[in-house]
């Protein structure tokens, strides 16, 4: 859900602000493709914890308020992470470079968010290859996400170009800011309990 809310904040500002468009509708389903698959799979099959069955019960609501308004933040984070890449590369003149590093922002931190969503523990708590599957998934889906930006005639149906060293390393810093934002947040209320 938070990733579906970063698109929708995406696309929704731009437009509000009366800005270019940042992404282009393939690139959104590509994004859609990339992300709420191989991700989810890998989610799926993650072991669950051992001591399961000793857990109670609880009589609540599938999401309870404050998972609403976690998926909403972070949602938000993620959205104003693609519109942050897509400033950034308008700079160098050039609205494609602009889309080029707002959809790969967009696709990269959402594989990165998945990582947030294996359990409430921190990943300094568990460690980021306890789960291979997952691990496959984003691998994977940063090798897609790349060849789609550097093959040549995928950069013709995606709507992509070329980055720079500098551009790229601009797309991976802004990526995994989810990771160390939620991790951060993890870390805050495992002290708070």
């Amino acid at each position: 859900l938070s990733n579906n809310i970063g698109e929708i904040v995406t696309i929704f500002v731009a437009r509000w602000f009366a800005w270019p468009v940042p992404l282009l509708p393939i690139q959104l389903l590509w994004v859609n493709l990339l992300t709420d698959s191989l991700p989810a799979i890998a989610l799926g099959l993650y072991k669950g914890e051992a001591d399961i069955l000793r857990h109670r019960l609880k009589e609540t609501a599938v999401l309870s308020r404050s998972d609403g308004w976690r998926i909403l933040w972070e949602g938000l984070m993620i959205g104003f992470l693609a519109l942050t890449a897509f400033g950034l590369g308008q700079r160098s003149g050039n609205l494609t470079v602009g889309r080029t590093m707002a959809f790969s922002v967009l696709a990269i931190s959402q594989l990165v968010h998945a990582f947030n969503m294996r359990k409430e523990e921190t990943v300094l708590q568990k460690g980021m290859l306890e789960n291979r599957w997952l691990d496959l998934a984003f691998l994977v889906g940063v090798g897609l996400q790349a060849m789609v930006v550097v093959c040549k005639p995928l950069q013709h149906i995606f709507g992509v170009t070329t980055l720079t060293t500098a551009q790229w390393g601009m797309v991976f810093g802004l990526s995994f800011l989810p990771l160390l934002v939620v991790e951060g947040e993890k870390r805050a209320l495992s002290f708070r309990k």
